[in-house]
């Protein structure tokens, strides 16, 4: 018989390699293959690189004779005094290699900081321009040596900066990548990323707490601001595992109630920061329903609503809303 402890370091080697399977193959798209459609980012960074004396910039033309402009006019009002300086190459390239400058300019959208004239004034051709410059390693003029991907290039997928995978790695171990091993964790594979990154704040703002997720608190307080959008898009642009199982209930009665829940929770409506349901665990979901009904969850945006939707669901139409919703594949309509 395996002890515990080989086992769940098995389990942690098995979920970390498919976390960087999964992490390399969201590389490799674009935010709307990635997407489908749905909120939240996809995540593209820039890749680890190698020198070359490869061509001009991949024959795009592309260098920083062509952003520079855009750090002049968006960037260097904030960063005159401040470093990075966008007008000096060897920051701005520096910002290219360790993946940030495409992070927070193309995938985040944070630089220019938010709500600043700046941010209002790039477009996004111009981010869009500072991506493709960043994806080709960021060549100074065209023609000169340019910072070629390993492996290649073109679309090749390749690994995630160090800080995106220290901050997801924190995450796996419960919360998996594709399901969970305990059906009282959450799901996040496809979740939402504005919920997620909601959810971390709660819990790092101690105004969320959950017995069974006690470490949350102490995860989320460890996480920076930028390490938790990291994540939340990270998650949010996983598939989850397909559902399987068939439906025990009373389907006219639980069709009924769905009425009550589609309205902001279905894969069609909704705001960013309301969670989709569909595959979640049943456990978790009923669970939350109880927290709701009890008034013992109230760090949710509109928990106040919550409460009053869960106050008079009798156990037997929670179980069966958890069984039906854990039950219903990722963008599957609510009937």
């Amino acid at each position: 018989m395996k002890s515990p402890e080989k086992s769940e370091m098995k389990t942690w080697r098995v979920s970390r390699q498919m976390l960087l399977s999964s992490l390399l193959a969201l590389w490799a798209v674009t935010i709307g293959q990635a997407c489908g459609g749905r909120p939240g980012p996809h995540m593209e960074v820039a890749p680890e690189t190698i020198k070359t004396g490869a061509g001009s910039s991949g024959g795009s033309g592309i260098s920083y004779q062509d952003v520079k402009p855009i750090f002049e006019s968006r960037c260097m009002a904030c960063h005159t005094n401040i470093a990075p300086k966008w007008t000096d190459y060897n920051a701005a390239l520096a910002y290219v290699q360790n993946g940030k400058l495409k992070l927070r300019v193309v995938t985040l959208k944070t630089m220019p900081q938010v709500g600043s004239p700046q941010a209002s004034a790039i477009t996004d051709a111009e981010r869009s321009l500072i991506g493709q410059w960043a994806d080709l390693g960021g060549p100074e003029f065209p023609g000169s040596p340019v910072e070629t991907p390993v492996g290649g290039g073109g679309g090749t997928a390749t690994p995630p900066p160090t800080f995106a995978w220290d901050a997801a790695a924190k995450c796996v171990g419960c919360h998996g990548t594709t399901a969970t091993n305990d059906p009282r964790v959450p799901v996040l594979a496809g979740q939402r990323a504005g919920y997620i990154l909601a959810q971390l704040q709660s819990f790092r703002a101690d105004r969320r707490t959950d017995q069974v997720m006690a470490q949350m608190p102490a995860i989320a307080k460890s996480l920076t601001d930028e390490e938790m959008r990291v994540v939340a898009a990270i998650y949010s642009n996983l598939t989850p595992a397909t559902p399987t199982g068939t439906f025990t209930g009373n389907y006219d009665r639980v069709r009924s109630n769905l009425n009550m829940c589609k309205g902001c929770h279905s894969p069609q409506n909704g705001g960013a920061n309301y969670p989709f349901l569909n595959g979640q665990n049943k456990a978790y979901l009923i669970d939350q329903l109880v927290a709701f009904q009890q008034r013992s969850r109230t760090d949710y945006i509109v928990s106040d609503f919550m409460n009053l939707m869960a106050n008079d669901l009798s156990a037997t139409t929670i179980d069966e809303l958890a069984e039906y919703l854990s039950l219903m594949k990722q963008g599957d309509q609510f009937p």
